[in-house]
């Protein structure tokens, strides 16, 4: 028994490091994909997307509109390379807890919790 924990010991810390990176690197790819298609999608969709946030009531939605498609595309591409991972993601964390507060229905529920 005493052998098989030292094997337990000795092996699950570095077997978890290794999920841990395999699983960072698989989330950072999927993330980077995602927000790259979006943001590719607004940018290509424009008139569609600037209709859209008029009617949320943003401000300029016409240049916050080319703002946030390009934010999502270049950034989800930085991710996708791992390049500038830690300022990208911030930034792309901003911008989402913007767009989540900017629908009206979403901030009621998140005071209302």
């Amino acid at each position: 028994m005493s052998n098989l924990l030292a094997l337990y010991e000795r092996f699950t810390p570095s077997l978890f490091l290794v999920l841990q990176s395999a699983l960072l690197f698989l989330l950072r790819l999927k993330w980077g994909y995602d927000f790259f298609a979006t943001g590719k999608g607004k940018l290509t969709n424009h008139p569609q997307v600037v209709g859209f946030f008029t009617s949320l009531g943003i401000p300029f939605a016409d240049l916050n509109a080319w703002f946030v498609g390009g934010v999502e595309m270049f950034g989800g591409l930085l991710l996708l390379l791992g390049l500038a991972t830690r300022p990208t993601a911030a930034i792309l964390s901003v911008n989402m807890l913007v767009a989540y507060l900017s629908v009206a229905e979403d901030r009621t529920a998140l005071l209302q919790a």
